[in-house]
């Protein structure tokens, strides 16, 4: 009934059994305790019942901790592989981006070298904004990126808060060009 036992299984059947057991008692002490008792004596089916019971129980408790571990690994790893999928979809913005340029170059006229050219080359490129649906906070990055070496004269007039205000940008370059 014993074999193969622990202390704190056998501590428990004793607890059950109403026994007294001090905390330096050994393993074989607690066991002996429960074989010289009167219940045990008297009806050992019924601590043998008890003892299953006991140890059953523990390892119900010992099965559903290991479960709940195993969970809280996989939850670590749900999380790890989300992270790592929001980090691919921050270089993916990235690549949004530089597509975005290409498509919206493509459906801009050539950046003109006259200036009375300049108020048609930004309603081609605000045309090709809506055609390519491209979100407020990307059209100063495009549009300095279109500029290509002239975005560094724009860059010397315009405040670092303005460089992402398309409007601001716009203004600028009809002003110097």
């Amino acid at each position: 009934m014993f074999k193969g036992a622990r202390k704190d299984y056998v501590k428990q059947i004793a607890s059950e059994l109403n026994l007294e057991v001090k905390e330096n008692n050994t393993l074989w002490d607690i066991i002996e305790l429960i074989k010289i008792s009167e219940p045990y004596k008297e009806n050992f089916e019924s601590v043998k019942e008890i003892a299953d019971l006991v140890i059953e129980e523990r390892k119900r408790h010992e099965q559903s901790q290991v479960e709940i571990e195993k969970l809280k690994l996989e939850l670590e790893v749900a999380k790890a592989q989300a992270e790592i999928k929001n980090a691919s979809c921050e270089g993916e913005s990235q690549d949004s981006l530089e597509t975005l340029i290409k498509s919206v170059w493509t459906l801009t006229v050539k950046l003109p070298t006259k200036q009375e050219n300049w108020g048609f080359f930004f309603s081609s490129l605000e045309r090709a904004f809506s055609t390519k649906n491209v979100p407020e906070k990307y059209k100063a990055e495009i549009s300095l990126n279109l500029l290509g070496e002239r975005a560094s004269n724009v860059i010397t007039y315009i405040k670092d808060d303005d460089l992402s205000d398309y409007l601001k940008v716009k203004d600028i370059v009809l002003r110097e060009f």
